[in-house]
């Protein structure tokens, strides 16, 4: 769950809802590798993001939203030390 989920602090994402891009700001507090998806509500795996090892400190990442069907999904946000879902609208 969250509650464990220390090593991420400041998660944002905006702006919700979203037309074009989506901008995730975060905070690690330890190196991990770091994996963003975007799903849809069934769990259906739509559009990988990112896949690499990250440092620690701040990050930023834009996420083009180009190509997707308006409707609402869940961006999956996962390190090594856990994950969470974030729901966005797609405009």
């Amino acid at each position: 769950g969250v509650s464990n989920f220390s090593s991420v602090i400041n998660f944002i994402m905006m702006p919700n809802p979203a037309s074009d891009v989506l901008y995730v700001s975060y905070d690690l507090d330890k190196s991990s590798a770091v994996a963003i998806t975007i799903v849809d509500l069934t769990g259906r795996r739509i559009r990988n993001v990112l896949n690499e090892n990250q440092t620690i400190g701040k990050h930023n990442q834009m996420i083009q939203l180009n190509g997707l069907a308006s409707g609402i999904y869940l961006l999956n946000f996962a390190t090594e030390f856990g994950s969470l879902n974030s729901k966005f609208v797609k405009e």
